[in-house]
């Protein structure tokens, strides 16, 4: 008789410490979901804002050398159109 109440009072133990491990498992996810994915957005969005700016500055200093040499060729034409 005393194995079997031995048996029944582990399984009981068993079974809260699977529950509290549950809890904490489940605040934990909590506590991830209303302290670190904000963090994790903002710095994904900060991250994103600083890509698309850097591909803008490269955008705009791959083509610059281009417009500066066309203006250097074009300029002296316009220059003539606009002094009649």
């Amino acid at each position: 008789m005393t194995d079997i109440k031995d048996i029944e009072q582990r399984a009981k133990d068993m079974i809260e410490q699977c529950q509290r491990r549950k809890v904490q498992r489940e605040n934990a996810e909590g506590v991830d979901r209303i302290f670190r994915e904000p963090k994790r957005k903002i710095a994904k969005e900060q991250a994103k804002r600083e890509n698309a700016e850097r591909e803008r500055q490269e955008l705009e200093n791959r083509w610059s050398p281009y417009l500066e040499k066309a203006m250097r060729r074009y300029g002296a034409e316009f220059e003539g159109v606009l002094k009649e």
